[in-house]
């Protein structure tokens, strides 16, 4: 009986300190960590200004963690911005890292979304998790995002004039200004350029955001001037047309319900780009009111001339930074586009 337990005792004994031993060996395994975006995909308009991305720990972090990441797709980010291709977006906050404090289980990187003067196809932005300083931080299969920014909704003018023909050739330039009104514009808002005679359209595209306020000036309801200049040729008279065309919710409208306008130059208004003179020749305006696009006019031709200069013109601060008008040379036109060239 004795041995038996003393047997028993030692059998306990054991036991008990193979159970520590386990016990100790569970509390020496680090803590891991899984690191994701909260989705794999999004899709975002440019006209809603910001966009939020959030990476995820499936624990609380243990400490501060530097979450590193790339930027990749088809849209332009602000280190690749020019003056003719302003970026599509910024980050608000440092390029290429998040923050997840101590103690929380969220990092989140702010987009600033920018609304620009192109009617484009709807373009990509992909960020993907590269590195993270802690390597108790498992990265999962999700971390990458691709993000949709989706073509805002506005109004595209169309300018068009005939092709080169044996009855001669013509080459004209579309010069966008705003203003309060139209006895006081402030400045060159965009404009379209092809140079020579191998095109026969130039158009702009126009968001509603595009008014006196998102330039930091005063007023909201804005109005445009459109200058349509005979810059060279030896068409007499050039006939031209001015389609006005909604783009809403990715769709341009229907070609019966467009408008459009007609205008006739003779030699007489031919001149070319001049600078050190006064500001351009307003052949049409329109205005923006409570984001609509309204009140469209016909056009005006002079009796000579259709274009003084725009050079001396003033320019807009454009909100992206560049500080210059926006003419556009486009040697590739988007998808949404080529529908509409006659």
């Amino acid at each position: 009986m004795r041995k038996f337990s003393m047997l028993t005792l030692s059998i306990l004994t054991l036991g008990a300190f193979g159970v520590m031993l386990s016990s100790c060996g569970k509390d020496d395994e680090p803590t891991t960590y899984q690191l994701t975006f909260s989705k794999t995909s999004d899709a975002v308009s440019e006209s809603a200004g910001t966009l939020d991305v959030t990476v995820t720990l499936d624990k609380a972090a243990p400490e501060d963690l530097t979450v590193k990441y790339s930027i990749d797709g088809t849209t332009t980010d602000e280190t690749e911005a020019t003056s003719t291709d302003p970026e599509d977006f910024s980050i608000d906050g440092d390029l290429g890292e998040v923050v997840i404090k101590k103690g929380e289980t969220t990092g989140t990187i702010s987009l600033i979304l920018y609304s620009d003067d192109l009617l484009e196809d709807d373009e990509t932005i992909k960020f993907t998790i590269s590195s993270v300083n802690n390597s108790n931080v498992k990265l999962t299969t999700n971390q990458s995002i691709e993000i949709t920014l989706q073509q805002e909704d506005g109004v595209v003018v169309l300018l068009e004039w005939p092709d080169a023909s044996t009855d001669g050739v013509a080459d004209m330039d579309l010069l966008v200004r705003m203003g309060e009104t139209a006895n006081d514009w402030d400045g060159i808002l965009t404009g379209s350029v092809f140079r020579g005679y191998n095109y026969n359209y130039e158009f702009v595209f126009i968001p509603p955001t595009f008014t006196g306020t998102y330039f930091g000036l005063t007023y909201t309801n804005s109005t445009y001037g459109l200058s349509y200049t005979y810059y060279d040729g030896s068409l007499d008279p050039l006939n031209f047309t001015a389609t006005f065309i909604d783009f809403k919710n990715g769709a341009l409208e229907n070609e019966s319900t467009r408008d459009v306008y007609e205008g006739s130059y003779t030699a007489a208004n031919k001149n070319k780009w001049v600078n050190g003179t006064p500001p351009t020749i307003i052949a049409q305006t329109f205005r923006n009111v409570s984001g609509a696009f309204t009140e469209i006019s016909d056009i005006t031709v002079q009796e000579s001339s259709s274009r003084v200069s725009s050079k001396a013109a003033n320019t807009f601060l454009q909100k992206n930074g560049s500080g210059e008008s926006k003419l556009r040379v486009i040697t590739n036109l988007p998808q949404r586009m080529r529908s509409l060239i006659h």
